[in-house]
């Protein structure tokens, strides 16, 4: 068996270090699925930790249509929900006539978090509308578990 990456070899001593058996060892190998806690206790082997969020629907007072806002929105809802670890709360959203926005305010998050989603939030151009656009959405993130992936293993 040959490794096409540093990233497998890396995964593979991460692995026989953990006391797997030699048929979940196999089983990772061939089907890429395993994912247990990044602890490497006994029987354990890595996974990879993400933040996934979800928008309710926005309530849109302005110039923009409320489906253009939340595809705009969905776009960064990844960086929004890392912003806030398993916290569900509302945010408001100022959008000027230029496209910049702007967090108005929070409910249910503390001061870190929304100063991480004023940047996230100001980072991203909105389309120009000729009024402002004021938007309120909830926002709920949760941390995920994913299995770390085995590129590059030979079938």
């Amino acid at each position: 068996m040959f490794l096409r990456s540093a990233a497998s070899a890396t995964v593979l001593v991460a692995l026989a270090a953990s006391a797997v058996s030699a048929d979940q060892l196999s089983e990772c190998l061939l089907y890429g699925a395993c994912c247990f806690p990044k602890t490497f206790t006994k029987n354990e082997q890595p996974c990879i930790v993400r933040q996934s969020g979800t928008l309710g629907m926005p309530v849109v007072v302005g110039g923009l249509d409320k489906d253009v806002v939340r595809r705009y929105l969905k776009q960064r809802v990844g960086a929004l929900a890392a912003c806030a670890p398993d916290t569900e709360g509302t945010l408001e959203i100022a959008i000027l006539d230029t496209g910049k926005a702007h967090l108005l305010r929070t409910e249910q998050f503390d001061a870190k978090a929304t100063k991480c989603m004023a940047g996230v939030i100001a980072a991203r151009k909105f389309p120009s509308a000729v009024v402002v656009t004021t938007v309120r959405v909830t926002l709920t993130s949760r941390t995920v578990n994913e299995p770390m992936p085995f590129n590059g293993w030979p079938p």
